[in-house]
Parts: C-alpha cells; structure tokens; sequence
C-alpha cells in the first residue's frame, strides 16, 4: 500500500506569508492579478480566450482542463506555467479563491514535485492529489485573509470580528470567512493569542478608509474621525469611535446616505449651479444666472440668527466676519467645528435633513 506524506499547512502558511512579505503588499483587499503578474513565468488567461484560440467552447475548455473554476498548467521544457480560470462564474470571490489556490499550486511546486502538466484527480493518485489540494486551500486562505492582519483588527476592536466582517475586508466568500472564524474559535479554545508580527506592521490598517468612526445619534449619518459637529443635523458629537467595518450589518443598513446637490472643485465651488443648473461658472463665487453664492462653507451665522433681507444672507456668505469659512461637503447643512449654518443650507440649497431622513426611514419600512 502507498503512502503519502502529510499534508504540509505550516509551509503553506508561511509560503503566503512570506509572498506578501516580500512584494510588501500592504493594501487590502489584496489583488490577487497583480501578485500573479510579478513572476515572468506565471501568466494568465480566461476560459472564454483559450476556448477562442482552440476554436471550442469553454465547455470543452473546462472538460480539458478536468475544472469548472481553474487549473494550473506547466510546460517543464520551457519552465512556463499559465493559470486558466473561468471569469463567468456568477461569485467574484470565488474566481478571487480560485486564482490564489492556483497560485498556491505555481508557488508550493506542486507540478513540479508530481511531474504532471495539470494537478488533477484523474492524473494523480487519490492520495497524493488530495495533499497537493489541501496545501493548496490552506495557501490561499491565509494569502487572501492573513492571520496576522486579521490580528491587527482584532486589537483595534477589542477582539471582536465575525464571519460579515472578514468578508467584507478581505472580499473572500461567506464560507471561506466560516472556516478563517473556526479557525480563530480553534485557536482561542487552545488558550492561543495572536501576536503582531512584521505583516501585520506591513498593513496600516487605518489607511483604507478603515479609520476610527462614529455615526450620529440624531440622523444617522457616518462621521469621519475628530468630526465635533453632525454636518448634516448639528448635534454635537461625543468622540467615541468605532471603525465601520465593525459595525454590525443591522446598524450599517440603517446609515443615512444624504444627497449631495452638486459636485465640488478643489476650492470647494460647485461645478454646476445646484439651484438653476448653470454650467457656465464663472472665476466669482456667484452664480451669473440665479445670484447663488456657490462655495458650501461655514456662514458664521447660527440657527437663531435672523435675516431682513436676501442682501442680509448674501453678506453673510460672502463677508461675514464670525464664520471660520472651513469648506464643506455638499450636503453639510452645520459646519463641523463651529456648529454655525453652512452657506447651502443658509440659502435653502440643502432643505431640512429631516425630510430626507424621514423619507428614507418610510422607504426602509416598506421594505421589510
């Protein structure tokens, strides 16, 4: 009877370690292509395109290739290794999986090792095939979701993560981000704690739109970090924050999106008039057509503040000497250091975000 070695997952593991060590990935979630396109060696090529070189269909691509998803093959006269994968299979994770397991194969040596063009079931031996396989998931599992980066997480949140937040920031498949949370339940069982390595340095994980936040109380809105005052309803915040992505899935769905009425340029000014839809901006910050002041920007004039006249509320855009004239989003209706009125909102450009969130409260509502 043949027997096999065992599985190697601890050379696994630290091939795709060592793989994002060395290239110095530090971007998430990590671009599998890219990875593939470092080696000369190593290429790429969809199901559809070779199907069109062999004048077949990707059918009988997928029946050649002995796989639906994706296979490795190498040319040992030419040391030349391509990866053929199916990009119309309906899971973007999925084919994301299939090319990391595939480069799993090219990186571990698999073909080499077995002196076979393709690692396949009908090729190999049930025993031998089912080592090189497993080897191969455990590569792209920890390539795709590193522990260690996993472990960066968890010390910005106090050691909570579930299955939707890996899926989220690694873009890997529910079940894939099933197996990454045994694993971690399998780990904490044996009284192990994850430590930070060099990897997990290499990932600033406050860098990608991960920073610390929190969402208004009042309306519902997402706040980037050190925001004092709601842009959207004036409240004051209390600085507790929490990152986004740690957000449970219920309270993300319930954030607010409020429209922006126009886009902004570099200086802040409307490219095209939110009130009369003016294309023809002028170098002024007035719009020639309909007189609105077009740059959203603290007013310095608060809520109480009262106004006889349209002059009144134009010198107070233009010229007011109490506003700290911070620019502002679009759809900021407060300032969000001094709490004054924005110059959209002082003009009736933005309405109350009361009925933006109170419709889409209704719409939420309906449909459930």
């Amino acid at each position: 009877m043949t027997t096999y070695r065992d599985a190697n997952y601890a050379l696994a593991q630290k091939s795709a370690y060592d793989l994002l060590e060395t290239l110095g990935i530090s971007n998430l979630p990590i671009s599998v292509k890219k990875v593939i396109r470092v080696f000369p060696n190593l290429h790429l090529q969809r199901y559809d395109q070779y199907a069109k070189s062999l004048q077949c269909s990707e059918q009988e691509v997928a029946k050649l290739l002995q796989s639906d998803d994706g296979a490795l093959w190498y040319n040992a006269d030419d040391n030349d290794y391509i990866i053929f994968y199916n990009a119309k299979i309906d899971s973007k994770e999925r084919i994301r999986f299939t090319l990391a397991h595939e480069l799993g194969h090219y990186i571990l040596r698999h073909n080499e090792e077995s002196n076979e063009t393709i690692v396949s079931r009908y090729l190999l031996p049930e025993g031998k095939y089912r080592i090189y396989e497993r080897e191969a998931n455990y590569f792209a599992k920890r390539f795709l979701a590193p522990i260690p980066v996993i472990d960066g997480f968890l010390s910005y949140n106090n050691s909570r993560i579930d299955q939707f937040d890996i899926e989220s920031i690694f873009n890997v498949s529910f079940s894939v981000s099933g197996h990454i949370i045994d694993d971690l339940n399998r780990r904490k069982q044996y009284g192990l704690h994850g430590v930070k390595t060099k990897l997990t340095n290499q990932f600033d994980l406050l860098n990608f739109g991960l920073a610390k936040t929190t969402t208004c109380k009042t309306c519902n809105y997402l706040l980037l970090k050190d925001t004092v005052i709601c842009p959207i309803c004036g409240t004051k915040q209390n600085p507790q924050y929490i990152n986004y992505l740690f957000l449970s899935k219920s309270w993300r769905n319930n954030l607010m999106n409020y429209k922006k009425p126009c886009r902004l340029d570099k200086g802040g000014k409307a490219i095209i008039c939110p009130v009369c839809g003016n294309e023809e901006i002028t170098n002024g910050p007035i719009c020639p057509i309909c007189g609105t002041y077009l740059i959203n920007k603290c007013s310095g004039c608060s809520v109480t503040s009262e106004f006889d006249d349209i002059d009144d509320i134009k010198y107070a855009c233009l010229e007011s000497p109490n506003g700290c004239n911070m620019l502002l989003p679009s759809n900021a209706r407060y300032c969000t250091q001094c709490g004054c009125m924005s110059t959209f909102y002082l003009q009736d450009v933005l309405s109350d975000y009361t009925e933006e969130f109170n419709s889409e409260s209704d719409s939420k509502l309906k449909a459930i």
